[in-house]
């Protein structure tokens, strides 16, 4: 054998191993491929995690903004379930709010007492697969209103 061709075997060999190796063959997925498949799926999992991010803004916004102070030491947000619209590229989200009751003063020695209601979060797809949460609300828009957010969705 010559050099010519042993350096053309040793050029050869590795991509033979590379082209015959295991998931690698032509319609097969690589873990890249479904990694990205399992992002663009926006579940209630990963709907729960933006709204803990999103929820915490807004209770710090509306303690300072109304005076808010909520009875329990752990009020939460929760995502009941998501409705996806694939045409749109658009989610939204049933949210119940648990341990959410509060204390607000009104005007003059008045204070209000309640829950939270039932509230919404909005979700946008990109053409990336990413998701990010855009609007995060309680339904009580007379008082609270709702929340502009840009929170990616993780």
């Amino acid at each position: 054998m010559t050099t010519r061709s042993t350096l053309l075997l040793g050029l050869v060999t590795p991509l033979l191993l590379v082209s015959c190796s295991p998931g690698s063959s032509p319609g097969s997925e690589s873990s890249a491929t479904k990694s990205k498949a399992q992002t663009t799926v926006l579940t209630t999992q990963r709907a729960q995690a933006a709204v803990d991010v999103a929820f915490a803004h807004f209770k710090q916004a509306i303690q300072q903004k109304f005076n808010v102070q909520f009875l329990s030491t752990n009020p939460r947000a929760v995502v009941q379930g998501v409705r996806e619209d694939p045409s749109q590229n658009l989610a939204e989200a049933d949210i119940v709010f648990v341990n959410a009751q509060y204390k607000m003063p009104g005007p003059g020695v008045v204070s209000y007492d309640g829950q939270l209601p039932p509230g919404q979060a909005e979700f946008k797809k990109y053409t990336d697969g990413r998701w990010v949460l855009t609007k995060f609300g309680t339904g009580f828009i007379s008082s609270f209103g709702d929340m502009t957010t840009n929170i990616e969705v993780r």
